[in-house]
């Protein structure tokens, strides 16, 4: 016996999906709201400066020491003077701006994407077109 997960309009909704559920023989696809899309961006953001923020940081300190030190040199340095913190020092401003570009850009696309459907515009231009209206967007 399998069983199936029951899906209620409030779990739906928590998803940020807005349906009307009354009618069980729609086939459209429920409608996501703008701000499921600006999460997705801000999370994806983030996860990017996290990621990148101890390569940046060893970068900025062979570029600025004048010693002719490695990359490998200048992690070791760091690391021995502010510790593992030391790859992140300055997190949180690299994270307001890199996670807020990424909320712009997901939420513009969605956007475009949805007025270029309306416009009837060809199916395969439609992503091209899109991603690139989010790229001038942000």
């Amino acid at each position: 016996c399998k069983l199936k997960p029951k899906t209620t309009r409030h779990s739906v909704r928590a998803l940020g999906y807005r349906s009307d559920m009354s009618s069980a023989a729609s086939t459209s696809k429920p409608k996501r709201h703008f701000a499921v899309s600006a999460m997705a961006g801000f999370c994806s953001g983030a996860t990017e400066a996290a990621c990148t923020m101890p390569f940046d940081t060893i970068k900025t300190y062979v570029q600025v020491q004048r010693t002719g030190i490695t990359p490998i040199g200048a992690a070791k340095e760091i690391y021995k003077l502010k510790g593992f913190g030391g790859f992140y020092f300055g997190l949180p401003a690299v994270l307001v701006q890199v996670a807020g570009k990424g909320a712009i850009r997901f939420t513009s696309y969605e956007q475009y994407k949805k007025w270029l459907q309306v416009a009837g515009a060809p199916k395969a231009s439609e992503d091209f077109v899109a991603g690139l209206g989010a790229g001038l967007t942000e």
